[in-house]
């Protein structure tokens, strides 16, 4: 009468980890007492590295400066913001360039997967949109302030990105100072001194102002 093939490899799995216990229990207890430092399996593993006092010189990867982070200037209060068709257009040109400019940050297999918003994110693109219709994006330290987006970035792709800008929202033009010096508002000539008692000229009731 055959056995059932599952209760076969049962047993055998058993018996072979009965086999393995023993050995390991055999090994533990068969120690090399000759050794004056102990067992080689059983004794306590040395280390030779103690602590940053002992071993100072292990420990100077460890000792580096922590910069504070520079505190960034504060946005402006933007409200009532409304998407209009032209902020749609800007939009829709925002997403196309950080496409074409994330590839030559990232590579192409990164773009793919993630998308353009390893360069320029939707809150990126989100803020350039409000400031934008507000006229708050003129240069490079506009946009560093509007929108915190890292430096190193914007100082290689920030005039590209502000084209992008201000061919839907043009930069307000600065009004010419003019050199000449503004003319004073023009004063009256004074009229000649007149006494208040007797109402006659030349004199003021105490001084005489007649010519001689």
């Amino acid at each position: 009468m055959t056995r059932d093939v599952s209760l076969i490899s049962f047993d055998f799995f058993r018996s072979t980890d009965s086999r393995l216990a023993r050995l390991a229990k055999d090994d533990h207890l068969h120690c090399d007492t000759t050794l004056s430092e102990g067992c080689a399996r059983c004794r306590p593993k040395t280390f030779s590295i103690c602590c940053d006092l002992c071993n100072p010189e292990a420990f100077q990867y460890l000792n580096f400066k922590i910069t504070p982070k520079e505190k960034q200037p504060g946005k402006s209060q933007i409200k009532g913001f409304k998407m209009t068709e032209i902020s749609q257009q800007l939009q829709t040109d925002l997403f196309d360039w950080r496409d074409e400019k994330a590839i030559t940050k990232f590579p192409r297999a990164h773009v793919e997967d993630f998308g353009g918003g390893l360069l320029l994110s939707d809150q990126h693109i989100q803020r350039i949109l409000q400031c934008a219709s507000c006229h708050k994006l003129s240069n490079i330290e506009a946009l560093l302030k509007e929108t915190h987006w890292r430096k190193d970035w914007a100082d290689e792709l920030g005039e590209s990105l502000l084209s992008v800008i201000h061919q839907h929202y043009p930069p307000p033009s600065i009004p010419s100072i003019s050199t000449e010096p503004a003319a004073g508002p023009s004063r009256g000539s004074r009229g000649p001194m007149k006494c208040s008692k007797c109402r006659e000229t030349g004199h003021n009731g105490k001084f005489d102002f007649s010519p001689l």
